[in-house]
């Protein structure tokens, strides 16, 4: 009955929260239009878009990517509080999208990449200049 199916789709969101938080322990920064965001290698279409979100919480934006065949499609989101308008970050990328959710593709990821050093450096950099 009803329950079921209510009781069965509580299940499959902490299924699906504790993957989106696995695959968040594993984040990475890459370098988006000036932007050092954190991100992450999904894989999958719905925790690609899961995970950005919840990265994005106090950040810029954040990523979450995934190959597939010869482009990676990589998702963005932005924070209601704190988040910058991704459609347009998108749109220089050749993608669109929302103020707080958008997408492209590229070829490959090899111009975002930073190493965890600068992410450091960046974050540390940032939080001296907010005090």
């Amino acid at each position: 009955g009803l329950n079921e199916i209510v009781h069965e789709g509580e299940a499959q969101l902490v299924y699906l929260d504790y993957l989106v938080a696995e695959h968040i322990k594993h984040k990475h920064y890459l370098n988006i239009a000036g932007y050092i965001v954190p991100a992450t290698n999904a894989g999958t279409r719905g925790l690609q878009h899961e995970s950005a979100t919840e990265m994005s919480i106090g950040q810029p934006f954040a990523a979450s990517y995934r190959h597939t065949g010869d482009k990676y499609t990589v998702s963005l989101r932005s924070d209601g509080e704190e988040g910058v308008d991704v459609a347009k970050i998108a749109e220089s990328f050749g993608g669109g999208g929302h103020f707080h959710a958008a997408a492209f593709m590229i070829d490959n990821l090899e111009g975002f990449i930073i190493s965890e050093d600068e992410a450091i450096e960046h974050e540390t950099i940032e939080r001296s200049s907010i005090s």
